[in-house]
């Protein structure tokens, strides 16, 4: 006020501003438009509904995923259409389903997946389930699955798989339908991508499962397992080798002192003359650590390593691998029979143990921990290989179902490997939001093997590469489940600059008939506006103050220069849809001092950059919480409600927003 700035002009400054802002925003609801019907050339998605469309960034591209297809099933298939070249591609769709008892190998840089018992992932054990005889393929992020041609090994679990030299695989044993135990030899070719069966003559190992075996030599050197054979029954404690030059099986002598008979033990070959056997399973789980010495075809010699003050508990079901200096394993039954996550090294040189475990503490409805740091989930039947200097582990199973993640253990710490086809499951009433080229999913209705189920999950699509990430499970463990929207559908989804909204929806999946099922909770309308901070990754819950808009889904929510706008919708009562909506509802912010004050300090300071300064207000605060009033249309109504941070949040102080009903 004393460098001539009274009351007045400050409220003209702010009008003048405002109005502005205003008309500009009415131009674009006044803009003319017609339709167009594009052109497809080639393949294109099947008709469908309750889908997520969005742009790519350069306005170039556009994708399309899920909703609901032919026969209303729900669908998480992943199209990209090219503006340019009017035509659709789907991006990555193949990669192996949620498996268990597979077995692995590596050559160095790749990870080979071979067989196992497939079924449903996570949450339902026994439904869907097979064995396969699938050979897929790890590099770099993606899976491929390896033809082999018509002549492959039957489908099996419990096997064993080695890299034997330059693009040869060799697989033995394992057990099919009926736990019936097999005991052929198959190789496959890597660059012909076929197989052949090997050894079909002389003495052969009986046939087993849960056997280990190594690459020592150029020989295939299998010990142990279980086995139904002519000359024994259970639990076997021989070693063989397959002679690759030759393609024969000699027995090989390994002397008195040798591990009891087991199975379910992990091995690892360290060079190529020596093998590490570490647990297993005899009539209780062992915490044995052997080293086996391969001479030749026909002699070894055993080494039991001695027990130090730090060691490994008893385990079965997990696997070794190594490097040249050091041994690990992850994860098995302990003892008690309960699945785990544990983590442990071997120094070969100070035969010592280093346990790496990480607590997960309490988790999630899928088994995923709630809690950083990260790490596997529990688990056992899985496998583990080396490639570089990673710890892969893939797959398994525990008590709530099938495993079908990857992750990759390097420099002290864990990392999920997403791979391009690892997606959100099969969905409609889902919302999608674009940032920059990232599109994001929130909720909707998923399909759950024989069911649907309303879910809060919230992923990323990188629209570049194709690849998905799911956010919150992960790496925001503290976050979860308190903190996060509740599941729904239907719902609002929007972004403003670097946040993003969820607006109200439906907490239960209705049927056709517009009743909610069969749960006592129903009304299930939801009259909550929840704010992810992309930069900070948190949820964060705006708190009503007052009286609210009506509960309500399949409303359309949308922003219009950073305040939302919500419309129309349909109530829930009494278990029926019973009103359609037609308000229109604003959230605004309730500040407006605070800019106008914001405004008036840079007009002392610099008063040449007047509308600099207005720009950066708004550009500074594009944030429906905290956006001034002063840039919102004329209102006419009451104002009827408000929104503030929650106060049981831990984030930073965040000013309230004020919805108005504008009639």
């Amino acid at each position: 006020l004393s460098m001539g700035w009274d009351g007045r002009s400050m409220f003209r400054l702010c009008c003048v501003v405002g109005l502005l802002l205003v008309v500009r925003f009415r131009g674009v609801v006044a803009g003319q438009g017609t339709w167009t019907t594009l052109p497809i050339h080639g393949e294109r998605p099947g008709g469908r509904y309750a889908t997520s469309v969005a742009l790519s960034s350069d306005n170039n591209k556009m994708v399309v995923f899920g909703g609901k297809g032919v026969n209303d099933a729900p669908r998480h298939d992943l199209w990209e259409y090219d503006f340019d070249t009017a035509t659709f591609q789907e991006r990555g769709d193949d990669a192996p389903d949620a498996q268990f008892f597979a077995s692995a190998a590596s050559d160095g840089e790749s990870l080979y997946l071979f067989g196992g018992k497939r079924g449903v992932a996570s949450g339902h054990e026994g439904l869907g389930l097979h064995y396969t005889s699938d050979l897929w393929m790890f590099h770099q992020g993606l899976w491929t699955r390896l033809s082999g041609g018509d002549v492959h090994p039957t489908g099996r679990e419990g096997s064993c798989m080695v890299f034997i030299r330059d693009d040869t695989l060799l697989v033995f044993g394992g057990q099919h339908v009926g736990e019936e135990k097999l005991s052929d030899t198959w190789q496959f070719d890597i660059s012909s991508q076929t197989w052949r069966q090997l050894g079909l003559g002389g003495p052969q190992p009986d046939p087993r499962a849960g056997h280990s075996c190594a690459a020592l030599k150029g020989h295939l050197v299998v010990w142990g397992g279980k086995t139904t054979g002519p000359t024994r029954g259970g639990d076997v404690d021989d070693c063989w080798a397959f002679d690759t030059e030759t393609e024969e099986w000699n027995q090989v002598n390994q002397g008195e002192d040798r591990p009891s008979a087991r199975y379910a033990h992990g091995a690892a070959a360290v060079g190529d003359d020596t093998m590490f056997l570490y647990g297993g399973l005899l009539k209780h789980r062992s915490d044995e650590l052997w080293k086996f010495s391969f001479m030749n075809a026909t002699d070894g010699t055993w080494e039991r390593i001695e027990r130090q003050a730090t060691w490994p508990p008893a385990m079965s079901h997990t696997s070794l691998v190594s490097t040249p200096s050091e041994l690990f394993f992850f994860g098995g039954m302990n003892e008690h029979q309960d699945y785990t996550n544990d983590f442990w090294r071997f120094d070969l040189s100070a035969r010592s143990w280093t346990n790496l475990t990480t607590a997960c503490g309490p988790v999630d409805d899928d088994g995923d921990c709630t809690h950083t740091p990260l790490t596997p989930t529990l688990r056992y039947g899985h496998v583990t290989a080396m490639a570089g200097s990673r710890v892969y582990v893939a797959g398994g199973m525990n008590g709530l179902g099938y495993r079908e993640d990857v992750w990759s253990w390097a420099s002290a710490s864990w990392e999920r490997v997403w791979s391009s086809q690892y997606k959100p499951t099969e969905r409609f009433d889902h919302r999608a939001v674009v940032v920059g080229n990232d599109m994001y999913i929130f909720g909707g209705v998923a399909l759950r093997s024989t069911y649907s189920l309303v879910v809060n999950d919230l992923w990323k699509l990188d629209m570049d590469r194709g690849v998905w990430t799911q956010l919150e499970r992960y790496d925001l463990y503290p976050m979860k489940p308190a903190v996060r929207p509740e599941n729904r559908q239907s719902h609002g989804f929007i972004n403003v600059k670097d946040k993003m909204y969820v607006v109200y929806g439906n907490v239960l999946y209705e049927d056709f008939t517009g009743q909610c099922p069969p749960q006592p909770d129903c009304p299930p309308n939801k009259k909550d506006v929840w704010q992810y901070d992309l930069e900070n990754n948190q949820w964060l819950q705006l708190s009503p103050q007052g009286d609210l808009p009506q509960g309500r889904s399949k409303h359309t929510a949308t922003t219009v220069q950073g305040n939302i706008f919500m419309y129309g919708g349909i109530s829930y009562v009494q278990g029926y849809y019973n009103e359609m909506l037609d308000e229109l509802w604003e959230c605004v912010a309730s500040w407006i001092s605070q800019c106008c004050l914001f405004v008036l300090i840079s007009l002392v300071f610099n008063s040449g950059s007047v509308w600099t300064a207005a720009h950066g207000i708004v550009e500074e605060l594009f944030n429906p919480a905290l956006m001034p009033a002063w840039i919102t249309p004329p209102l006419h109504g009451r104002m009827c409600c408000s929104y503030s941070a929650d106060a049981s949040s831990t984030s930073s102080e965040t000013s309230g927003s004020v919805r108005r009903k504008i009639s």
